[in-house]
């Protein structure tokens, strides 16, 4: 099994971790120190699209959320790409000293990094080198108002090799109006690790989800929901949904597919769930389902997902509540999301 996202953190990031540090008292910042940078995207989600050097465009969000006390800001990254490919990276940076920011990352398809962030003028840069060797930078430089322009570097000793760049915008964490990702949030009476267990085992998940589920929790393992096992396999739930990142109370991410019958069935959007402990020991449960298509195609999926995911939710909310599902009696669905899957 692979370590969890936060066993990967550089070794000075583990006593920060179990006593809950709070950030160091701020000091003079060196010219190259990147803090006051990274501390302004505190709290923001940053949307663009670009292309990869061989011309295929990419769709990619930046979300940016701070923890323990200020001293870790971590950086979600959900990417599509013109194939349909799904790819996800988790960063966590620590902002706790004075010069260079050491940061770590780890991909949906299982590479890990490890680097520095510094400032270049305005520009936020991010070098690092991956598990097998592979040296890379990321330049974030302000275009605008509310926007910046991304571009990915692979570095080499003969210089470097531009692999993508991508133009953003800064982009609210809540729905827009026209907005195509969908988001629902719940709050559990349940511990972060209890709500996590259930979304990733199939006896947790056979609660409140689905009577036959299967997940190998892991990335890359599947995540297959079947609602009715007993059709045939392209009509019983999910088609090679597979986990993307996962971190124990934490995070999880997996590959998702709209219904049999709709246009879009076999392809794929990107779920990320957000498991946040409360004060009073119960958990906030947020759900982002980003990378549906803009052309028409998707608009039933759109709506469909608009209903199912809070009906889902729901259903977890009172497993915990009450008790697992009965699926000989199930909860009846809202009537406009079964009016959709019609």
């Amino acid at each position: 099994m692979r370590p969890r996202i936060r066993d990967l953190l550089p070794a000075l990031l583990v006593p920060a971790l179990a006593a809950g540090a709070p950030a160091a008292a701020p000091s003079a910042p060196a010219p190259d120190d990147p803090r006051g940078l990274l501390r302004s995207l505190e709290g923001g989600s940053w949307v663009g699209e670009g292309a990869w050097t061989d011309g295929k465009p990419f769709f990619a969000r930046h979300v940016f959320e701070s923890s323990l006390g200020g001293r870790l800001l971590g950086i979600t990254t959900w990417g599509r790409r013109a194939d349909g490919e799904a790819i996800l990276f988790e960063t966590r940076l620590d902002l706790g000293g004075t010069g260079p920011v050491p940061f770590t990352c780890v991909a949906s398809f299982g590479a890990t990094y490890a680097g520095t962030a510094t400032r270049d003028g305005d520009a936020l840069v991010l070098d690092s080198v991956d598990d097998a060797g592979a040296r890379f930078s990321q330049r974030f430089e302000p275009s605008g108002e509310d926007a910046c322009h991304w571009t990915s570097l692979a570095l080499t000793d003969a210089g470097r090799d531009v692999l993508a760049t991508i133009d953003f915008a800064r982009s609210p964490l809540v729905p827009r109006a026209g907005s195509r990702d969908v988001h629902a949030e719940i709050v559990v009476d349940a511990a972060p690790d209890a709500v996590f267990d259930a979304w990733t085992t199939d006896a947790g998940l056979a609660t409140f989800f689905s009577p036959r589920p299967h997940v190998d929790a892991r990335p890359g393992g599947e995540f297959d929901v079947f609602h009715q096992p007993e059709l045939p396999v392209e009509q019983r739930g999910t088609v090679d949904t597979r986990i993307l990142a996962l971190d124990r109370g934490s995070l999880l991410s997996f590959t998702w597919n709209s219904p049999s019958g709709f246009e879009t069935h076999l392809e794929h959007t990107v779920v990320s769930l957000r498991f946040t402990a409360l004060d009073d020991g119960r958990t906030r449960v947020r759900l982002d389902d980003v990378g549906f298509g803009d052309d028409p195609r998707w608009d039933r999926a759109v709506a469909y997902f608009r209903e199912a995911w809070p009906y889902v939710l729901g259903n977890l909310r009172r497993r915990f509540a009450e008790g697992p599902i009965d699926w000989t009696h199930p909860p009846a669905p809202p009537a406009s999301m079964l009016a959709l899957k019609r």
